[in-house]
Formats: C-alpha cells, sequence, structure tokens
C-alpha cells in the first residue's frame, strides 16, 4: 500500500509539475537562492528530469529494482525542489524523504528495513504535529486563511470559518495520537481520510487546478504511509503495556 500510494502521488504530482514547470520556463520569474552551478529551468531540463521522474516512478510503483529506483526517484525530486526553488511545496518535500524510505523498506537487511519503516511512520506523525503547531497563530485562527482558500463556498460566514480553523488544527494534532494506539486507530483513519478529503473537495470550486492537484497528491501520500506509523504505533504500545506488566 505505502508503495503503490507513494508511486501513485508521485506520479501525480510530475503533472501537476509539467504545468509549473512551464510558468518559470521564459517567465519573467526572479529565480531565489540563486545557484550559478545549478541548471535554469529550460525545456530540454526539464525533459531531462520529467523523463527521469517517470520512468522511475513507474519502476518504483510497479516494484522493480527497489531500492535502487525509489533512491532515484528521491534524487530527481530533490532535484526538481532546486529547480524550482520554492521550498514550501510541502508535497513534493514530502515524497522526496519518504520515496527512497520505502525504497529502503524492502530491503532484505531486517534492521535497516525496519529503521525505514519507523522513519516513514514518524516523518507522518512530524507532519501532523508540526502543521497543527504551525497553525496556532491568530492569523489562522481568525479563519482569514481558510477564507482564503475557501471563500467561494456558499452558505459561509467569518464565524463559520473561525470554527472550521480550531476543528482544523484540533484535528491535525488530534489525528497523531489516535493514529498511534491500536483501540483508536480507526477513529484515526476516519479523522485522516476526513481531513484530507475535505482539503480535496474545499479546493475543487476555489483553486485552480495545480493547486488541486497538489492537494490530492499530499492527501494520496499521507494516507498511503498509515500502514508504517501502524507499525510505529504497535511497536510504542507493546513497550508501554510491557512497563506496566511485570516480568
Amino acid at each position: 500500500m505505502v508503495r503503490i500510494g507513494l508511486g501513485v502521488a508521485a506520479l501525480g504530482t510530475l503533472a501537476e509539475y509539467l504545468l509549473r514547470f512551464d510558468r518559470l520556463i521564459g517567465a519573467d520569474v526572479a529565480m531565489a537562492p540563486f545557484w550559478g552551478w545549478f541548471p535554469d529551468p529550460s525545456w530540454p531540463w526539464v525533459a531531462l528530469l520529467a523523463g527521469a521522474w517517470f520512468l522511475t516512478a513507474y519502476l518504483f510503483l510497479t516494484g522493480r529494482y527497489r531500492p535502487l529506483s525509489a533512491t532515484v526517484l528521491g534524487m530527481v525530486l530533490f532535484c526538481v525542489l532546486l529547480t524550482d526553488r520554492q521550498w514550501y511545496t510541502n508535497h513534493l518535500y514530502l515524497l522526496a524523504l519518504v520515496v527512497p524510505l520505502a525504497g529502503w523498506a524492502a530491503s532484505d537487511d531486517d534492521d535497516l528495513s525496519r529503521t525505514a519503516r519507523r522513519l516513514i511512520g514518524a516523518q507522518v506523525l512530524l507532519v501532523y504535529l508540526f502543521a497543527g503547531i504551525a497553525k496556532l497563530n491568530g492569523e489562522f485562527l481568525s479563519g482569514a486563511v481558510l477564507q482564503g482558500y475557501l471563500g467561494g463556498l456558499p452558505g459561509f460566514e467569518p464565524g463559520a470559518f473561525r470554527a472550521l480553523a480550531g476543528a482544523v488544527v484540533g484535528s491535525e494534532l488530534l489525528v497523531v495520537p489516535l493514529l498511534l494506539l491500536e483501540r483508536t486507530r480507526l477513529v484515526g483513519v476516519a479523522l485522516g481520510v476526513a481531513m484530507h478529503g475535505g482539503m480535496v473537495a474545499g479546493s475543487l470550486p476555489s483553486m485552480p487546478l495545480i493547486e488541486q492537484l497538489g492537494v490530492t497528491n499530499f492527501g494520496i501520500a499521507m494516507l498511503s504511509c498509515y500502514p508504517a506509523v501502524f507499525a510505529l504505533g504497535d511497536e510504542v504500545e507493546v513497550h508501554w503495556q510491557g512497563h506496566r506488566t511485570p516480568r
């Protein structure tokens, strides 16, 4: 599930970035930070990146040549980040981190495989945790940020946006312990699906296609990594129960 979901998200993000690169190439855009040693966006460079991206994502999705295809795909994604230079593109950054780990999780080395799975699970929890903490500010909690994203939704008043902002922050912080503990895991899964499904549904009437693709690919990537979180949570629960039970 992790490999297939991340493979689908990688191919979906490729479609998004073909549109994004088209905006950069030949446009009057200030590339910052400036690196003289790194190629500026151009059609030959984009074609090279896109071809390597598609090939390695396809091989990774179909389970071939792991962990090599996953490692090379991660390197390609970091090259795309360097080309775009928009480090706040969170779903591309997430894929660049977890795709190589998903490839190494299939290693014959048990220690390497176990460590990779733990790191994927920890990364997902960190995304939710820091996303919730980062939104604990007056601007977001006022509802202004969500109103900018979802302002086209009918029937939403400023008070509704404030309530929705509080619900978003609470959900992102709450989903971490819910996913970790086996007894609350189904609730955590339902909450995660509702969060990402709501993000996708909310983006449809108000965001351009390129942002809609980003929100959708982010949700696919996060949800597909849940099994790694479950494995991490099982270890946490076993240790916790072992601590309470005398030998």
